[in-house]
């Protein structure tokens, strides 16, 4: 009997699905490699960029002083035991400092923060003839081994002029590369890469890990040939001339210092952690062929076998295949279900992490460039937690955050972000009615949804661009005009997105609302579309409308029911999380914190102790039970619903109510349990991830 084609084909794609995922993964992998590279060089750099501009100016603050202090002194006054004193005590308030020297015109040393030889002269070297010759506001010399303190420094050093502007001597400060090698070094957090303080001439004055015999880059070196085009900034992508080291490497000039900072991340570790998960997935991918392969042979094995008693039975056999499609499909959903929880309970563990830490940067920050850098960090962390919300009710797995939510004010913060997704060729407009109510809806949700659209918008413009209008406007949907829908009539908020793109058919309209469909051509559909859209539209009680003739363009309107006056909600308050209940000076509220990540753990540590709270952390679930248990007192269980062990978040807080009824409960998971778990815990849940005011707030709610 010949072989079925469909055999043929599940064969083949039990070789090229694997592999095609695998290659598609590897490259975008690689892709996410090279940002994740390029944004821990951007701000490390401008992390230690500040610190060593701050050092500069400070020792240039240093020579200003002691000029003010020697300006109108004799030699002979300055050689006095109190300028010395002076000098010692100014010097000994800095760690970056070795020494302070004043000298005269001929260079003798004349005063100094530590004891010199009568025979010291600065004659002759590099900085006290610059200066002997001409006005520099600063100079920075090369590294030298001190003289006297036989210490590794470099000076900075400024001209003494008398009234007339006669050359008198100079001042200079010995500053420590010691110093700022080990600021590097600690910057680096565990990133790896190399630090550099480099002259504008290519002298190096420190680096870590210090550089291997060499004094200075030539003038060939990728470098110093950015440095030659006279910019103060700049990112490249090289191997590094002092130790061959491909990096991605940013520098930055420190003000008006003739001096350059810069950061470059090792390529070769993280090219190295990506094939060995290329090493890794073409392995599974290898196991996935030969387990698809197997079972498409059993299966063509059965059909030789059975195609004689199937035609006997082809109608019994037909009634059975549509049972076990909806079976197979049921089976998908759920393993799909399963597979985004699991995905998003990771990924919201690290986000908890990110966005927690990012948030306490960004508070504690007292530079705007800091503040500035927190401040996107954090916005685009919260954008992969709303990525995973997506993720979990894509799969039905997620309950929707309602909330009361301001549809123009929405709309007017997503403008920047839906300029973005339209691109530079296309120009997004916004009208929005005044007076409008407000929607109960899920905004992470609603941003969404109304970026798909945008997204969508800006795939049907011709490459030259065009035109895309959002407007916003309330409406009253009469019983007639929802006859086809069983939505109840009243007022809604209609929220339109018109394009002036290439428009759709009445064939393609009927379709577009189909899972997986889509009218992009070269490639297939690779998400729900408009099927989404209007499934979360749906869940909310609205309803979603296409209109679009070829060649004019499409809209598409979002209608969702509006509030009533009487039933808006009052805004969230700003008030402190300090005046929480908990927060009691006599005897504060005891919370114990249990979850298996250490960094989460830390984080709500630090937080709740920060708003007065007596806190103490637990690694598992059965360690806490096991402290309760032996009587140490708790008034607040944080807890992470999934926890490796025999002792999850559920199971801890039965034991420990067992013990003491009246302690609050508070779960906290990456994804969200079903209702009646969560009623039947009687506990509050908290999201994640979570912000500092969330967490505060569920610990109140869950106080009562």
């Amino acid at each position: 009997m010949k072989t079925p084609r469909i055999i043929v084909a599940l064969f083949a794609l039990s070789v090229l699905l694997p592999f095609g995922l695998l290659a598609g993964i590897s490259a975008e992998r690689w892709t996410l490699m090279k940002v994740t590279a390029e944004n821990d060089t951007l701000n490390t750099v401008t992390i230690i960029e500040q610190q060593a501009r701050h050092i500069f100016e400070t020792q240039e603050l240093v020579l200003k002083l002691v000029d003010g202090m020697v300006r109108n002194m004799s030699d002979e006054e300055v050689r006095s035991s109190s300028v010395a004193a002076q000098l010692a005590e100014l010097a000994s308030q800095l760690p970056q400092t070795v020494s302070i020297w004043v000298s005269n015109s001929e260079g003798a040393i004349i005063a100094a923060s530590l004891p010199w030889p009568s025979s010291l002269s600065l004659a002759g070297l590099e900085y006290f003839e610059v200066h002997r010759h001409g006005f520099v506001p600063h100079f920075i010399s090369e590294p030298y081994i001190g003289r006297t303190t036989n210490l590794p420094s470099f000076a900075m050093s400024q001209r003494r002029s008398a009234p007339g502007g006669a050359f008198v001597g100079i001042l200079h400060v010995a500053i420590s590369p010691l110093h700022f090698e080990n600021a590097f070094g600690a910057m680096k957090r565990g990133l790896g890469g190399a630090a550099s303080l480099i002259r504008e001439d290519g002298v190096i004055l420190a680096r870590h890990p210090p550089a291997p015999a060499i004094e200075r880059l030539e003038p060939s070196s990728p470098l110093m040939r950015a440095l030659a085009t006279g910019s103060a900034r700049g990112e490249l992508y090289a191997s590094s001339s002092v130790d061959g080291v491909e990096r991605v490497y940013a520098y930055r000039r420190l003000g008006a210092f003739p001096a350059f900072i810069g950061y470059g991340v090792d390529m070769p570790v993280r090219v190295a952690a990506w094939r060995a998960d290329l090493l890794r997935d073409a392995l599974l991918a290898l196991a996935a062929t030969l387990l698809l392969a197997s079972a498409t042979w059993l299966a063509h094995r059965a059909f030789r076998e059975r195609s004689n008693a199937l035609h006997a039975l082809e109608q019994e056999t037909d009634r059975r295949i549509a049972l076990e499609a909806r079976l197979a499909q049921a089976h998908a959903l759920e393993a799909l279900g399963r597979m985004a929880r699991g995905v998003a309970h990771d990924f919201n563990n690290l986000l908890t992490v990110v966005i927690g830490n990012l948030e306490m940067l960004e508070e504690s920050a007292t530079s705007p460039v800091q503040r500035g850098v927190a401040h996107r960090a954090r916005k685009a962390a919260e954008a992969g937690a709303q990525l995973a919300g997506s993720l979990l009710v894509y799969a039905r797995t997620q309950v929707l955050q309602v909330q009361p939510v301001a549809i123009g004010s929405l709309l007017e913060e997503m403008k920047p972000v839906l300029e973005d997704l339209a691109g530079q060729k296309t120009k997004v407009t916004l009208d929005i009615a005044p007076g409008l109510p407000d929607c109960l809806c899920d905004p992470a949700q609603l941003r969404a949804a109304i970026g798909n659209l945008v997204a969508n918008a800006r795939e049907a413009m011709p490459e030259t661009g065009g035109r895309i209008a959002l407007a916003v406007r309330e409406v009253t949907l009469t019983a007639g005009d929802l006859a086809d829908s069983d939505i109840a009539p009243g007022r809604f908020v209609a929220i339109s997105v018109t394009d002036n793109g290439r428009g759709m058919s009445s064939e393609i309209v009927a379709r577009a609302f189909e899972p997986f469909f889509t009218t992009k051509t070269g490639r297939p559909a690779s998400g729900l579309g408009l099927s989404h859209v209007g499934g979360l539209v749906g869940q909310l009680g609205g309803r979603v409308r296409l209109s679009s003739e070829p060649g004019t363009g499409t809209t598409v309107t979002l209608e969702l029911p509006a509030m009533a006056a009487t039933t808006r909600l009052p805004p969230a308050s700003d008030e402190p999380a300090s005046s929480l209940p908990a927060a009691d000076v006599t005897t504060p509220r005891r919370v114990l914190v249990v979850d298996d990540q250490p960094e989460i753990r830390a984080l709500a540590e630090r937080i709740l102790i920060r708003a007065g709270y007596d806190v103490a952390v637990a690694a598992c679930g059965a360690e806490a039970a096991s402290r309760v248990e032996a009587g140490e007192r708790v008034d607040v269980l944080l807890t992470d619903v999934v926890m490796p062990g025999e002792v999850n978040g559920l199971a801890l807080l039965e034991r420990v109510r067992c013990i003491n009824p009246a302690v609050a409960g508070l779960l906290m998971s990456g994804y969200t349990p079903d209702t009646l778990t969560l009623n039947a815990a009687g506990a509050v849940f908290l999201p994640k991830p979570f912000t500092r005011q969330a967490l505060l707030d569920a610990v109140k709610t869950a106080i009562g």
